[in-house]
């Protein structure tokens, strides 16, 4: 099972991939939480809730992949703690010498995009 973020009137809501489909859990499941973050926190009741909206979703909540435009799974964190050259094959195709303690640096949520979204350099 894939969860997933995407646009729906210029908000984003969860859905879960199924194929070359999408289902839409606002619709699919409206009693859920409404980011990634609290659904995994409500824990296995509502995994569980998750699946079977996937599994037999109602009518109306199926959307086609291609017609979707997607947000960052998490578009609404706190901070974001990145970990730079946190592995070996890492540092060595950087032509850099592996780091004897981690190389921590911070992004703001202004920079996160969706998958297939384009990347914009001011």
């Amino acid at each position: 099972m894939r969860l997933l973020a995407f646009d729906k009137s210029g908000q984003p809501v969860i859905g879960v991939r199924r194929g070359r489909e999408v289902v839409d859990l606002s619709v699919a499941a409206p009693s859920l939480p409404r980011d990634v973050p609290a659904l995994l926190a409500a824990g296995p009741a509502a995994m569980d809730a998750v699946r079977k909206a996937a599994a037999s979703p109602p009518r109306g909540s199926v959307l086609p992949e291609d017609g979707i435009a997607y947000h960052p799974p998490v578009w609404n964190p706190g901070k974001i703690v990145c970990v730079g050259l946190n592995y070996a094959d890492h540092a060595a195709e950087s032509g850099l010498k592996k780091p004897d303690y981690p190389v921590l640096f911070l992004r703001v949520n202004t920079t996160l995009v969706g998958h297939k979204q384009p990347l914009l350099v001011p």
